[in-house]
């Protein structure tokens, strides 16, 4: 066997044994919304959260998961009360996917 014949070889050993790309499946985005809370991050949090469990109820659980999801933002809006304490509502926005 010849030197560049060895090193073909060893290339298409490489690239058989190399891991294949996973594809991604996406759906269309969905929404989560918070209720009014004095803390921000909570109000985050709890959007997120919502945002599993609609996905969960219209894709199932294997699409719920946050970190897989594509086209995510959290967003946060501030109404100030008669008590001029501040209430946030978030909504989070992503395509659940799966791997």
């Amino acid at each position: 066997m010849t030197r560049s014949m060895v090193i073909l070889v060893a290339a298409g050993l490489s690239l058989a044994l190399a891991p294949a790309a996973v594809a991604k499946t996406c759906k269309p985005s969905v929404n989560g919304f918070s209720s009014p809370g004095p803390i921000r991050e909570v109000a985050k949090s709890l959007a997120m959260a919502k945002w599993k469990i609609v996905v969960t109820q219209k894709y199932t659980l294997q699409y719920s998961n946050w970190g897989n999801a594509s086209s995510k933002s959290v967003t946060c809006t501030t109404k100030t009360t008669a008590l001029g304490t501040n209430k946030y509502t978030c909504k989070a926005k992503a395509k659940p996917c799966i791997h």
